[in-house]
């Protein structure tokens, strides 16, 4: 038990009481003390330092023979006592006479008296071996049992004649039955001897024999010390004993606390304590190796029973009613009530809880749990328990218990699939492995399963699983797995196999809202492998989220443009909050995209990047980052497209891309391109591209990226083949929307480098009458390449001004710097130097904010400045009539500024800036952008103009 004197100073009142006994006993009152208590709480240890008290440690055997007379028997020390002890255990309680065997065959006893002993209990022992199978009552002694009790008295009273005898008896509870009755025969003649018998019982199970313990309570010279867990001052005691007063008063608590008040615990946790000091540690509260070795010991000794309730409260993760922990452990209320009473008891628990982690960490360490979460797992379903709870024991069980456990595990699966818990549908999926049952639950579980590694780690999803396309082709897929099942397949260019297995959905009737949905986002996002795609006759309603892929499929086939942006938005709005970054947002992304809305796509985009994060997802995280760089290179922000594809590239492997790889290669091919990085383009077209990129949406934006490439590096013919080739394969498609590619300014623009003006005029035309009035950047540079075709300087003049206006309101920086650029040159031409030298400068800061290469020579160069104190006074005198708002507005638009910029800067809402300005276009009579900054530029440097300082 470790440092005994220090439990003992906190059980001085027990002790003195067993002092006094002993003394009684000295006189010749006889007595007997029961001493009972919890596991733990200190009894043997009381019992030997009370033995050490009437001098058992103070004598060996070998003092005590030479000590003794022949005849007599007496030994010269009268005053010392004969002790006799006895240990009884779980181990021999079925073995007769165990215990009185150990009283009478002490070394302690003279040689004839262990003799006469021996021989009483030699002739009585095939009697009692076979009497011990005999059924009799617990409380009536028999003859033979009598005999044998009478020849232990005789022994005892012998003794006691001469000296005090005390009996100590350790564990009594686990006293066979034999010696139980011969004991009890005995302590019932003992009250006028000079004995005193000490009875150390655990009060942890219940007696084996209640009559007659009850009986042996009944004595006149019966006594009964209870020993009770530790008060908080038992413990400041016993802790000031071991580790000083300054420690007591500061750790006193936190190890009542953790103890319960045992004295066994609380002398582990005093230990682990010292431990800790000795090796140099912070000092404080330490829970370790002696405090899990007496949990461990602990719980031994409380009993099986208590052992597995103990077990079963280490599995389960939150508190359990009684009546629950009743049904776990196939027991009554009444019989589990007294088991977790039992637990509290030795200071394990408290209520049904552990005290502390690591005496539940030293149950588990000490017992595998595997079959027991089983079991507990089943209990809990039948019991209607929570799902969460029933799936946290089968997780930990590591096998599917049954087909009850499958089927729940399966169906438990979808569930997370569908709320974007991808790693634990996957851990689910694990667990059911192949022992599903049916071929059909089996298909079920491996598409499930495809579905979930696909969005967690798409690399390794495209080898599972080839016996999938079977099971959509023999119909063992519903709609849903099945339709994963095929997009995957198509991700990867595996389009034999998703050939038959969409033949296979075509032909199901009745078709479903998930089948219409499915083939609508094949007819726009690969359309070149199905060119008749089947006709959904639709059965139901379509749900909000898959309406997402019939917006995208209708806008870029040009079936409906109008409210497309805001009905995507409102879906995103109302399915968003999810985490799960399903295909139909991203359809619902792609339709604010072509539809021009990038402020509300970025957003989005910012919104599902979180929820992708927060799952793990990383073909999310891929997917999203690509949509995030597309609206960055259609706002001309150069450097976010590097930075959003160069992630989305990251993300995934190149094979993890599979056939959508055209997505955020794209993007980086021609921000490079445009950020004159030749050599970084040159390295991102040369890359391999998968097989079947050509039959996808995303083929025809690589197309469309690799020619600006060629054409940037001089290869016009190569320029022009990637752009016709484009053009020809939407137009086959149905899919020749502006929004898209603008594939006829693209190669328009390539045939003006070939000399082929009257082609690229009509190319152009054609994509104004295509472009709607809302697509700014397509209308923009129409008008732009327009401006390029014609001979009349002033007729350029009006479309590059128009061009400007488009490229204004849509936000498309870089296509607007190039309409500033060649709309500065054309002012030049005929003869505006100032014009075009504000123009120049415009287009230089939006180039250089974007780190765009424009290319070709500004007029910057050429034209010098040339202001008079004539036009400074001019200038300033106008803009006297000004508001003091009005005139901020103005400064930072004749800057170049944007009105979103503008209204940022000032931050005031862009219809703000729009109405500020018409009034200073009024009050200074000019009618555009470019005039102003001409009106204002002569008067007004940056760093003056009203305190207002650009910035860019």
């Amino acid at each position: 038990m470790g440092k005994g004197p220090c439990i003992v100073t906190t059980r001085d009142a027990e002790l003195l009481e067993l002092k006094d006994a002993f003394s009684l006993a000295q006189g010749g009152d006889g007595s007997v003390v029961l001493l009972s208590g919890s596991v733990g709480m200190g009894k043997t240890t009381l019992v030997n330092t009370f033995l050490d008290h009437v001098g058992l440690k103070r004598q060996s055997h070998k003092d005590l023979g030479s000590q003794c007379k022949d005849l007599g028997s007496q030994c010269v020390a009268e005053s010392d006592p004969i002790i006799l002890t006895a240990s009884c255990s779980l181990a021999e309680r079925e073995l007769p006479l165990s215990m009185i065997r150990q009283l009478l065959g002490s070394p302690r006893l003279l040689p004839e008296y262990r003799d006469a002993a021996a021989a009483l209990l030699c002739g009585h022992a095939a009697t009692a071996h076979r009497s011990e199978n005999e059924h009799s009552a617990d409380d009536v002694i028999n003859e033979r049992q009598a005999e044998v009790a009478q020849g232990l008295l005789d022994i005892l009273q012998e003794l006691a004649s001469r000296r005090c005898v005390v009996v100590a008896v350790d564990d009594f509870e686990h006293v066979d039955s034999w010696s139980l009755h011969v004991l009890m025969y005995v302590l019932v003649r003992i009250g006028t001897a000079r004995v005193v018998a000490v009875l150390n019982e655990s009060t942890d199970a219940r007696p084996r024999f209640p009559v007659l313990r009850s009986e042996m309570l009944r004595l006149p010279h019966a006594r009964h010390i209870r020993l009770l867990p530790l008060t908080r001052d038992g413990v400041i005691t016993m802790v000031g004993e071991s580790l000083g007063k300054k420690a007591a008063a500061r750790l006193s608590g936190p190890l009542h606390e953790i103890s319960g008040g045992s004295p066994m615990l609380l002398q582990a946790l005093i230990d682990d304590c010292e431990r800790s000091a000795r090796t140099g540690e912070a000092p404080g509260v330490v829970v370790a190796d002696a405090f899990r070795g007496a949990v461990t010991l602990c719980l031994r000794r409380c009993g099986e029973e208590a052992v597995q309730a103990a077990r079963i409260l280490t599995v389960l993760d939150e508190t359990p009613s009684l009546n629950l922990l009743a049904r776990l452990l196939s027991s009554s209320a009444e019989t589990t009530s007294q088991l977790v009473d039992r637990l509290n008891a030795v200071g394990l628990l408290s209520g049904r809880q552990f005290r502390h982690e690591v005496a539940r960490a030293a149950v588990l360490r000490d017992n595998p749990t595997d079959e027991l979460r089983e079991h507990v797992a089943l209990v809990l379903y039948r019991s209607g328990a929570p799902t969460e709870s029933v799936l946290i024991q089968l997780l930990a069980a590591g096998c599917p218990a049954g087909r009850w456990a499958t089927d729940l595990l399966r169906c438990e699966a979808r569930k997370a699939l569908d709320a974007g818990r991808y790693e634990a549908a996957l851990s689910y999926l694990d667990l059911v492995g192949d022992q599903a049952g049916s071929s059909r639950e089996q298909a079920e579980v491996d598409a499930l399963r495809s579905m979930t590694e696909w969005w967690l780690h798409p690399s390794e999803a495209r080898y599972r699983f080839p016996d999938l396309p079977a099971a959509v082709r023999d119909g063992h897929l519903r709609d849903r797995e099945a339709v994963a099942v095929v997009r995957n397949m198509l991700w990867y260019g595996h389009y034999n196999a998703a050939a038959e297995a969409i033949r296979a959905l075509a032909g199901r009737d009745p078709s479903s809202a998930e089948q219409a949905a499915f083939f609508a986002w094949l007819a726009c996002t690969y359309p070149g492998l199905v060119p008749d795609t089947p006709t959904v006759r639709l059965t139901e309603p379509l749900s909000p989220e898959l309406r997402a892929t019939r917006l995208l499929s209708d806008l870029l086939l040009g079936k409906r443009t109008e409210d497309a942006a805001l009905e995507a938005d409102y879906l995103l709005r109302s399915s968003a909050s999810a985490d799960a970054v399903h295909y139909p947002l991203v359809s619902a992304l792609e339709v604010l995209i072509y539809a021009g809305h990038l402020d509300a796509a970025e957003r989005w985009c910012a919104v599902l990047m979180d929820n992708a994060a927060r799952v793990r997802s990383s073909i999310g995280t891929a997917t999203l980052s690509s949509l995030r760089a597309e609206v960055a290179l259609r706002r001309g922000d150069l450097p976010a497209v590097i930075r959003h594809a160069s992630l989305a590239m990251n993300a995934l492997s190149v094979p993890g891309w599979g056939v959508h790889l055209g997505a955020p290669l794209h993007c980086l091919i021609a921000a490079h391109t445009a950020l004159g990085e030749l050599d970084e383009a040159a390295r991102l077209v040369q890359q391999t591209m998968p097989r079947g990129v050509a039959e996808t949406r995303f083929g025809l934006l690589y197309w469309h990226a690799r020619g600006h490439f060629y054409q940037a590096t001089g290869q016009v013919h190569a320029a022009i083949e990637d752009f016709q080739v484009c053009g020809e394969t939407m137009q086959r498609w149905g899919m020749d929307q502006p929004s898209l590619v603008p594939w006829r300014t693209d190669l328009a623009q390539a045939l003006l480098r070939a000399g082929k003006v009257d082609r690229a005029r009509m190319l152009a035309d054609a994509q104004l009458e295509l472009a709607s009035p809302d697509a700014g950047s397509a209308r923009g540079v129409a008008l732009r390449v327009l401006a390029a075709t014609t001979s009349s300087p002033r007729r350029a003049l009006a479309l590059l001004t128009q061009a400007v206006e488009a490229l204004e309101k849509c936000g498309d920086t870089v296509e607007l710097a190039r309409a500033l650029n060649e709309l500065s040159e054309k002012n030049y031409v005929v003869g505006k130097a100032a014009d075009a030298r504000v123009l120049a400068r415009r287009a230089r800061r939006i180039a250089e904010t974007s780190r765009l290469h424009l290319g070709g020579r500004s007029v910057l160069s050429v034209v010098q400045p040339t202001d008079t104190a004539h036009q400074a006074t001019a200038a300033t005198d106008e803009t006297l009539a000004l508001t003091e708002a009005e005139r901020r507005v103005a400064v930072l638009a004749a800057q170049g500024y944007t009105n979103r910029e503008v209204g940022q800067k000032l931050f005031l809402s862009i219809s703000t800036v729009e109405q500020h300005l018409s009034r200073v276009y009024r009050k200074l009579k000019v009618k555009r952008r470019a005039e102003l900054a001409a009106r204002l530029q002569p008067a007004l440097a940056p760093a003056r103009m009203s305190g207002v300082r650009a910035t860019g």
